[in-house]
């Protein structure tokens, strides 16, 4: 059996939702009046049905602690993965609780480009989440790094007309802050 640690069961805080964790598998399970009974039946507690604590939606509310207290136990006796096999079938909202490093990873939102390449971030920075807007017809422009400081300022002042010769002349003296470099030079 293993342990069950809370890491917040929040049915209280947050109305109809609870984080619950197994040694190292944390989800949500949301348990709404109506799904309390494909919630007994999946855990086995039919018996919440009739308890008079739970018997419509203000007094579940009202005891959300004390269900809280109940499915902490219940799921400390089985592995997440057992969790996944009965909620997916119940049509009750569940899901894994994910560390960064697990997000990244994820295979789902990778395959809908949710989580990103990112170009140029150097090593320690490798992927991104991708905007979630999307218009027909316009292809996606590739996540980047955000500029230093600075580090467009003088191709930005070409673009205005400025020449080479002006913009070293603002590097030199110190006008542009930030990052520097020379006009002609290469970043």
């Amino acid at each position: 059996m293993l342990s069950s640690k809370k890491i917040h069961c929040g049915l209280q805080d947050f109305k109809n939702a609870g984080v619950f964790s197994q040694a190292r598998d944390r989800f949500v399970l949301i348990v709404q009046p109506d799904k309390l009974k494909a919630v007994a039946e999946g855990i086995g507690r039919t018996d919440l049905l009739t308890d008079p604590r739970f018997s419509d939606p203000k007094k579940l509310m009202e005891n959300m602690p004390a269900l809280t207290a109940i499915l902490d136990e219940v799921f400390a006796a089985e592995p997440m993965s057992h969790w996944y096999e009965v909620f997916s079938g119940a049509k009750v909202t569940f899901g894994a609780v994910r560390g960064p490093q697990e997000v990244i990873n994820d295979p789902q939102l990778l395959a809908n480009d949710i989580v990103v390449p990112l170009e140029g971030a150097g090593d320690k920075l490798t992927s991104t989440i991708s905007s979630p807007i999307q218009v027909a017809g316009v292809t996606k422009e590739p996540a980047k790094r955000a500029p230093e400081l600075g580090e467009h300022n003088q191709d930005i002042l070409r673009e205005l007309g400025f020449d080479t010769n002006q913009v070293d002349g603002f590097v030199a003296s110190g006008v542009l802050g930030g990052h520097r470099e020379a006009a002609g030079g290469a970043r």
